[in-house]
């Protein structure tokens, strides 16, 4: 698996951090939540497909 190189748009990050700090969390526990959730629904709808 290649790494690339992804640009996020300030207001995401503006909003995971937020979300980190409502929760008590650190931004890269709440961005490994977010993709892994987003993984898993993406591989389902393709192993469904």
């Amino acid at each position: 698996m290649s790494v690339k190189s992804v640009s996020i748009p300030d207001e995401l990050i503006a909003a995971v951090n937020r979300k980190a700090v409502e929760e008590k969390r650190n931004f890269s526990s709440v961005v490994t939540e977010v993709l892994r959730k987003e993984f898993s629904s993406v591989t389902s709808a393709n192993k469904s497909a």
